[in-house]
């Protein structure tokens, strides 16, 4: 397979360069050589440097009447006019959308990425606020503007199936994807250009407010809230429909500046106290560059705050305070909150949350995340090598047949920057140091946080002969010859990095020849020199190293969702450091307890429980241990989907008395790691699970593997989780910072004591 020659970027229109033009930007960055395609494109010459002095191909509404002014009069053209590019040229095909860009028609061997700001928000959720707004709520406007939004929907929903892969700018947007298309999003959160502000330190005693005042944003909302306080300043930037409010509600203590430049706002940002925000946005880029400046954040807590402020966790990772209404009351309380924090949030701490923004981290991701794409893509020709988790297993009862040979690599999309391992982030992953929890068990401390473990329980005995009949076992486990021989003979000679990076990237003799030599002549590592000749990626060089020092890793999240098993796809991060610290606490425990199976216990959907179980068997199989996870949640299966599984039955045919084909799934780029998935949800669970064959299944599971993990139901709906712990004989609780409540956690310690568990530790996940 050949990389693409010719990449299409599509984007609405092109007026002005703001929040969504500035992806645009750092997408052409990563692809020069893509075509630029909008509906239209009215940009002045010397308008076009963040396009590298592109000009895009247009379609008639470029032509219209008006349309420079009142291009947007022609919405219902859009969709028509979009659907007129012709791509059939394009192997990739990159969409920045949150209208129409999404639409345009692509054929079956064309990957259609697109990054989606929105769906077409007045058209969906927000139809009934936007014709509100406009003046067409009622009369013969508004019916027509009803009937054309729902033909906007009809399309908006119809092309959503064109597109391989969305990428939201947020986890917010990400819902929205999911409710409206019925489609997975990843979430690359767009750039912010943090390096134009300067953090400042000394902050004086006015708190900012600056946005366009249109009625979404509330302005007039901060205005009075602050009016109402009049020992406290404001100062108000911006313009916008509804001065006249503002300019009404503001007192005294508030000053209404209008629109200023943007170094004279740079200059507001860096000397607030804090930056108040009052709107649910998509994402928002304003209390970024709040806090670029080092300065606090006050924001509405829904939407995209949730996602660029940290307004929850441990107080010294703080940088802002969240109000839960759109109330001058919510306000005033979050303002008097903030100015009581007993530990001050810290300028450094805004700043170092704002560079997690910062374009070149975008580009990194997006970059990823494309090829990433482009790989999954085109595997799909040839299904029988797709790169996901591989099938070690054929038939029983050889269960570790030779492996299968490895499909061609797929060369993806060239690109121009070099790409470093950055997980796209979107799910919950526990926080380094959270808050501890508040609830009345013994010694919780931060994550992992452990509780003294209760007095050793005497050892299971070994499975039988009258538990199972030696001809005709209830389930095949892999073959003895599966664990790693013990090394013998003189110390094994590292492989050179060269040579692993070459079995995993294309890399001719001449390209080899190429690195040396600038090795030498620069001399750098033969991993700096390929990356500086842009031959590998530093992801491919930190690989290599893992494979040097037997530590594996995924390379690229083949298959894994990346954002959940941080541990296998960003191994050096701190979620990765946390889950290690974990695990160093549960070998600690077995060294007093001795080693048992553990159930991982939460008390609600939600609460991270799934992806701690997940991780966590990762960072055992990294060890070197053989470890198997298994997928205990018999009403609604979830580990399959995290590691990126074909649905397979396994534990329901096992605890039927049945023998699948195949009991496990391996993972190609984690050896020592088994999956044990459930199948088909059976409509007897907690009957299943108390029969004795499910603890025959983890006597001898535990002989066969160094390690096993039983990811759990919630238990708060059902008692499968406390059956799982009392089989298990040990357990850690997951519960979530900010959500689960302290007396819920503490009934579930009550229940799990009463079965005779273990309670190895409590580990809190900040999300």
């Amino acid at each position: 397979m050949q990389a693409p020659l010719r990449v299409a970027l599509v984007h609405e229109w092109l007026v002005n360069h703001a929040g969504s033009e500035k992806v645009v930007e750092e997408i052409l960055k990563i692809y020069p050589q893509a075509d630029l395609f909008s509906v239209v494109d009215f940009l002045k010459p010397h308008e076009r440097g963040f396009l590298q002095g592109k000009v895009a191909k247009t379609t008639f509404v470029q032509r219209l009447p008006g349309a420079e002014k009142r291009f947007r009069h022609y919405l219902p053209l859009m969709p028509l006019a979009m659907e007129q590019h012709d791509l059939s040229g394009y192997d990739l095909i990159l969409s920045s959308s949150h209208a129409v860009a999404k639409g345009v028609l692509t054929g079956p061997d064309q990957l259609h990425v697109c990054y989606i700001h929105s769906p077409i928000r007045y058209a969906w959720d927000m139809q009934h606020q936007y014709l509100k707004e406009s003046g067409m709520a009622t009369g013969v406007k508004g019916t027509v503007a009803k009937l054309l939004l729902h033909y906007m929907r009809l399309w908006d929903a119809r092309t959503a199936a064109g597109v391989d892969q969305f990428i939201a700018n947020s986890a917010f947007i990400a819902r929205r994807v999911r409710k409206v298309y019925r489609r997975d999003a990843a979430v690359i959160h767009p750039p912010v250009d943090v390096g134009r502000f300067a953090l400042r330190h000394d902050k004086e005693e006015f708190y900012l407010t600056a946005s366009r005042m249109v009625p979404y944003k509330r302005m007039p909302m901060i205005v009075e809230a602050f009016s109402r306080m009049p020992d406290k300043q404001l100062i108000v930037i911006g313009d916008g429909p509804e001065m006249d409010k503002v300019r009404a509600a503001a007192g005294p203590n508030v000053s209404v500046l209008g629109f200023l430049g943007d170094a004279a706002l740079v200059d507001h940002m860096q000397r607030a106290k804090a930056f108040v925000f009052a709107a649910e946005e998509d994402f928002g880029i304003t209390p970024v560059e709040a806090q670029a400046c080092g300065t606090p954040v006050i924001a509405f807590g829904r939407g995209g705050s949730l996602e660029t402020v940290r307004g929850r966790g441990h107080p010294a990772q703080r940088t802002g305070v969240f109000f839960q209404e759109q109330t001058p009351e919510a306000v005033i309380a979050a303002v008097e909150a903030f100015e009581a924090l007993a530990v001050p949030i810290r300028p450094e701490t805004c700043r170092a949350h704002a560079e997690q923004f910062a374009p070149a981290l975008f580009r990194q991701r997006f970059q990823a995340a494309v090829e990433r794409a482009w790989v999954r893509f085109h595997a799909e020709e040839d299904p029988e090598h797709l790169p996901v988790l591989s099938d070690v297993h054929h038939a029983a009862p050889n269960l570790d047949p030779a492996p299968i040979p490895k499909p061609k690599p797929v060369q993806p999309p060239k690109a121009v920057a070099v790409a470093v391992p950055v997980v796209v982030a979107v799910a919950a992953v526990p926080a380094p140091a959270p808050a501890p929890v508040p609830v009345p068990i013994p010694a919780p401390v931060p994550l992992p946080a452990f509780v003294a473990p209760t007095p050793a329980t005497p050892p299971t005995p070994a499975m039988s002969q009258a538990d199972t009949s030696p001809s005709d076992p209830p389930f095949a486990l892999p073959a003895a010859d599966a664990r790693p021989a013990p090394a013998s003979g003189p110390p094994a000679v590292l492989r050179p990095i060269g040579e692993i990076i070459r079995a995993k990237r294309p890399l001719s003799d001449g390209d080899i020849a190429h690195i040396l030599l600038v090795q030498r002549r620069m001399k750098l590592r033969f991993g700096e020199a390929a990356v500086a000749l842009d031959l590998v990626t530093q992801a491919d060089v930190l690989w290599a190293l893992s494979q040097q020092f037997n530590y594996p890793y995924s390379l690229d999240g083949r298959g894994l969702r990346g954002a959940d098993l941080v541990v296998a796809v960003e191994p050096y991060g701190p979620q990765a450091e946390a889950f290690r610290d974990l695990r160093s606490k549960i070998m600690a425990n077995d060294a007093a307890q001795g080693r048992q199976p553990l159930a991982v216990v939460s008390p609600d959907h939600g609460d991270g429980r799934t992806y701690v179980a997940a991780n966590l068997a990762v960072t055992f199989s990294q060890l070197g241990e053989r470890t198997v996870l298994v997928d205990g949640n018999l009403r609604d299966p979830g580990l399959h989907k995290v590691f990126g599984l074909k649905e397979r039955a396994s534990l329901s045919d096992l605890l039927n008395g049945r023998r699948p084909a195949k009991p496990f799934d391996r993972s190609a780029d984690l050896p020592g790691l088994f999956i044990m998935q459930v199948g088909a949800p059976p409509p007897n669970p907690l009957e299943l699970l108390q029969q004795p064959m499910f603890g025959i299944l983890l006597r001898e599971l535990q002989r066969e593997f160094d390690r096993v993990i039983v990811d759990t139901p919630p238990a708060r709906h059902t008692a499968d989780a406390r059956v799982i712990a009392a089989t298990c004989r040990q357990s850690v609780l997951v519960g979530r910072h900010g959500k689960t409540e302290a007396r819920t956690m503490n009934l579930l310690v009550d229940r799990l004591r009463r079965t005779q568990a273990t309670i190895a530790g409590v580990v809190l996940n900040d999300h």
